[in-house]
């Protein structure tokens, strides 16, 4: 289905309908209205006006206005839903008196059938043909004005569950976006480090190529999940040091500690490696003797708090602003999804490296 037969479904599908509750709905107001115009009526000529005559008669023209609604229901609501308002109101100014004169002769005629010729001249259905035909009208402006502001209030609250699905879909596609803009990092680095062992250390690069397959797959399923075990991503983050660290080898080392009983909890997925690349490409690998990760998770008073520190050249003085495109994405996509507590934490300090945190709820499967 194309974006133009989607968009008039949806048009269709967002336009009133007749339902069998709101049929009920319906024929219950009517006959409310019925019993309190019988009881204002019998209580001014207790005498003059039985109550369950004048009651059936007046079922009988609320019922009638019912039926006849349907038509300038059909042709507002339906026909001319998009249509501008002045146009609207001269529908329903036509619409109106078509309606209150028919249904006056239609009334008119059930009428005499039913109750005979007596009843009919008793209730004076001729003599006030005007007055009837004006409180039919009367009905009709009523009714639909309660219909259009019924009918508003519902495109209304579509219009902002429309509006949140959006809103959703967008952040969505653009965490989505961020986990892209992060993997062409990852798998860029990695294939310049297997490159550079192909020549020399051929066995090697086989097998940091096989450590690549693993990777990718658990960077490909990144995209289909919004949370993965802690201890997964953990996996993935031993085997991605791995493979720096046979690039570097002694100039770079590494250790991670995790407090065990957070190993089961639910991060999202490919957090941790632009924060490590970042460590590795600004911190160690320009510094001459290199230096060490080091990574920590633990809970802290029920949120998850991570902290990787690097041994590196650290920048120019204490930031707590994320500089880089790895920081700035991983700090957009924690706002996201876990608003401004989750935001990066960040200390350096020059010639001894730099400190990232960052604490994000403690959620378990």
């Amino acid at each position: 289905m194309n974006q133009l037969s989607r968009a008039a479904a949806a048009d269709l599908a967002s336009r009133p309908r007749i339902t069998a509750r709101g049929v009920l709905i319906a024929l219950g107001i009517y006959e409310l209205y019925s019993l309190l115009y019988t009881i204002m009526i019998v209580q001014q000529n207790p005498q003059w006006v039985p109550f369950w005559p004048t009651f059936a008669g007046m079922s009988l023209g609320t019922l009638l206005e019912g039926v006849l609604s349907l038509g300038p229901w059909y042709v507002v609501f339906r026909k001319m839903d998009q249509s501008r308002w002045p146009l609207k109101l001269l529908a329903h100014a036509v619409l109106g008196l078509i309606f209150s004169v028919t249904w006056y002769e239609i009334y008119s005629w059930l009428f005499l059938q039913v109750w005979g010729p007596q009843v009919y001249a008793f209730a004076q259905i001729g003599q006030n043909r005007v007055w009837l035909i004006n409180g039919a009208f009367t009905f009709y402006v009523i009714q639909f004005s309660i219909l259009h502001v019924i009918h508003s209030l519902q495109k209304l609250r579509e219009r902002e569950q429309q509006t949140a699905r959006l809103q959703e879909l967008a952040r969505e596609r653009e965490i989505a976006a961020l986990k892209a803009q992060i993997n062409p990092h990852f798998l860029f680095n990695t294939l310049n480090t297997i490159s550079a062992m192909v020549k020399n250390k051929p066995e090697v690069a086989r097998n940091m190529i096989a450590q690549l397959a693993e990777l990718m797959r658990y960077t490909l399923q990144s995209f289909q999940r919004d949370f993965v075990k802690l201890d997964e991503e953990l996996t993935f983050i031993r085997n991605y040091l791995t493979l720096e660290h046979r690039r570097f080898s002694d100039r770079m080392t590494f250790d991670i500690h995790v407090e065990v009983d957070v190993e089961d909890a639910r991060v999202p997925p490919m957090i941790l490696q632009p924060l490590i690349e970042n460590a590795i490409r600004h911190g160690i690998a320009p510094k001459e003797e290199g230096g060490r990760i080091h990574i920590d998770v633990r809970n802290q008073d029920g949120r998850l708090r991570f902290c990787i520190r690097d041994t590196g050249i650290g920048m120019n003085g204490a930031d707590s602003e994320p500089q880089g495109v790895g920081l700035k994405n991983t700090n957009e996509r924690l706002l996201r999804l876990f608003g401004v507590e989750a935001q990066l934490q960040i200390q350096s300090y020059p010639g001894k490296g730099t400190e990232v945190q960052f604490t994000i709820p403690l959620q378990r499967n």
